[in-house]
């Protein structure tokens, strides 16, 4: 166990503040922790967690060393488990980490797949022989504009908010009304995009 007598010894001269008991308190305790931990981790991947969570846990130690009480335990055995903690809750946050992660690129996918089919519509629809049946779908003036606005590709609020006239609402009103008629727009020019792509495709 390192040498519980010795590290009895060290703690006290920690307690009274002696330079020179930290490092040899980790020189003695840095590697069997370490191996400690790897007997119950053993995967490859786990070894920059151990290493940290053991670094952690005498840091923690070496600046409040009076939390370590000897009544109820040997030193080594106290560092453990508080070096076991530390590993647990960064092995905690490495997986609600890749889970986001995991999240945002599946999010990212879909949201690209998206954008990529409505630029394509968008294209479809800009073309000169479709401009006036895209303009009839849109008789309402207003529409019209957002439509112009969307197929340019006009991404800012404050633009769409101006034309429905809602500029002095709050910033959250303004998002969802725009979003709310960005949604219903463009829902009509994917079902006439569509219905185009349907009646050119060969049979």
């Amino acid at each position: 166990m390192g040498g519980a007598k010795r590290l009895q010894e060290l703690h006290q001269r920690l307690l009274a503040e002696d330079p020179t008991a930290p490092p040899e308190i980790a020189t003695l305790l840095l590697t069997p922790l370490c191996e400690d931990l790897r007997r119950k981790y053993s995967s490859r991947r786990y070894v920059d967690f151990i290493h940290h969570a053991v670094e952690d846990a005498l840091i923690n130690y070496f600046q409040r060393p009076e939390q370590y009480n000897p009544t109820k335990g040997e030193l080594q055995v106290y560092l453990r488990m508080s070096a076991l903690g530390d590993l647990r809750n960064a092995l905690r946050k490495e997986q609600r980490f890749q889970e986001k992660f995991q999240s945002g690129v599946e999010i990212s996918q879909i949201a690209g797949k998206i954008e990529r089919e409505e630029d394509c519509t968008l294209s479809i629809l800009r073309t000169k022989e479709l401009s006036t049946e895209v303009r009839n779908l849109f008789p309402e003036e207003l529409d019209w504009q957002m439509v112009e606005l969307i197929m340019n590709k006009e991404r800012r609020t404050e633009v769409f908010a101006e034309i429905l006239g809602i500029t002095h609402w709050s910033q959250e009103d303004q998002c969802s009304e725009v979003k709310r008629h960005k949604d219903r727009i463009k829902k009509i020019l994917r079902r006439f995009g569509d219905s185009i792509r349907e009646s050119t495709e060969p049979e």
